[in-house]
């Protein structure tokens, strides 16, 4: 995923001081990045910037998306934001509710 970002973002990159975020990017105003859809059996989830991006400090966005623990990645809580997920426990299935969760 973040091969797939490094060449759909055009913008000035941010080296990322804390060390935690391996793909950062410099802007100047309310940037659209482009939606990315995690794929599930069963359901596709399209994230919008809040929930692939994350606000590093003022005019800083990076990929929430980092790898953990040789290379495994988890559908983390940054993704999940504005969303209600469901688990059915008897069938093994997860939802997703796209939700303003604002209104909570």
């Amino acid at each position: 995923m973040e091969s797939a970002m490094k060449k759909v973002v055009k913008l000035p990159r941010f080296q990322d001081d804390t060390d935690t975020f391996r793909l950062c990017y410099n802007i100047t105003s309310k940037q659209n990045f482009p939606p990315i859809t995690a794929h599930f059996k069963g359901a596709d989830v399209k994230l919008d910037s809040k929930g692939a991006f994350y606000s590093l400090y003022k005019g800083v966005e990076c990929f929430a998306f980092i790898p953990y623990k040789n290379g495994l990645g988890l559908f983390g809580d940054m993704a999940q934001v504005n969303y209600l997920v469901g688990y059915d426990l008897n069938k093994n299935i997860v939802s997703f509710k796209s939700s303003d969760c604002t209104n909570y």
